[in-house]
């Protein structure tokens, strides 16, 4: 009778383990870098969130970085800045980029919201608030947003002031 109960007891267990195990397996915000050959590679792991219910779910995110062993970057090292232009619904819009340059990869980088439409204004802050995360660590050559906290046309006039960057820090 009581080999009964320890196996129900075990097969419970298991099942709540697997259950746990798929909470809080890695399942979105997977970015890798494409340029991995010949660099060193650091791995690291954030995760927030918890497990609390079986309606929560934990979020993690496996970010890849490559940190080249030599500088042999096709950048100059050194702060840029540079205005990017991108259309709203209400007109032409303008941000201002500072992005900080060491081996190609961005190490800093400010935002200044130059938005005068209303919507414009409301939606830069959004994406000033929350860019940084998608931009530091991340080599300035393969660096595209698409949309940022409910952000889309924003990232558009970021990327272009990025472009224009990269025309400045050519080696």
């Amino acid at each position: 009778m009581q080999n009964g109960t320890l196996i129900k007891g075990i097969a419970v267990l298991v099942v709540i383990g697997g259950i746990v195990g798929f909470l809080v397996w890695p399942s979105k915000d997977v970015v890798v870098d494409q340029n991995i050959s010949n660099s060193n590679v650091e791995v690291t792991k954030e995760t927030s969130g918890s497990t609390t219910s079986a309606a929560q779910t934990a979020t993690d995110t496996t970010i890849v970085t490559t940190q080249p062993s030599e500088n042999n970057s096709q950048f100059k090292d050194g702060s840029y800045t540079s205005e990017g232009n991108y259309t709203s619904p209400a007109g032409p819009e303008a941000i201002k980029v500072t992005l900080t340059l060491s081996n190609g990869v961005i190490t800093n980088s400010t935002v200044v919201s130059e938005a005068t439409a209303t919507f414009s204004k409301r939606y830069q802050g959004m994406f000033v608030d929350n860019y940084k995360q998608y931009v530091i660590g991340k080599n300035i050559d393969s660096l595209k947003l698409d949309k940022v906290s409910g952000s889309s046309l924003t990232p558009k006039g970021f990327n272009d002031a990025v472009a224009k960057i990269k025309v400045s820090a050519k080696a």
